[in-house]
């Protein structure tokens, strides 16, 4: 790959809405990794922006980076972490369905109060 389409540390944290500090962190600790140095200063390919992207996903769905780690690591034994961490997913997004169907009933049936609606004490008494 050319140097000319590297992409600086800068170009990266624009692209990814980091701030350089943090894609500085990634690299650091292993997570993403310049493709080589240009005068001193780290370049990126353009692969490490959609990595950047799944990382914060990751982390936005209670992902920790130890386990973002492993799961981008070809050599761990990511399959069973990433199962387990699945059904956590999964039972938080029923917990959430949950909570929005009945968020959603008691918006609607026109009770001055959500601790006083009926649905309330249905769903949490």
């Amino acid at each position: 790959m050319s140097s000319s389409s590297l992409l600086s540390i800068g170009d990266v944290a624009a692209a990814t809405g980091l701030r350089v500090s943090a894609v500085r962190y990634y690299d650091g600790i292993g997570l993403i990794s310049a493709s080589e140095r240009v005068g001193g200063k780290r370049r990126f390919d353009r692969a490490t922006v959609a990595r950047i992207r799944l990382i914060r996903e990751a982390q936005a769905a209670g992902f920790s980076l130890d386990e973002i780690t492993a799961m981008l690591d070809s050599k761990g034994d990511w399959n069973d972490m990433v199962a387990h961490k699945l059904i956590e997913l999964t039972a938080h997004r029923d917990r959430l369905d949950g909570l929005i169907a009945t968020l959603e009933g008691i918006r609607s049936c026109g009770c001055g109060s959500i601790t006083t609606c009926e649905r309330f004490d249905e769903r949490f008494a």
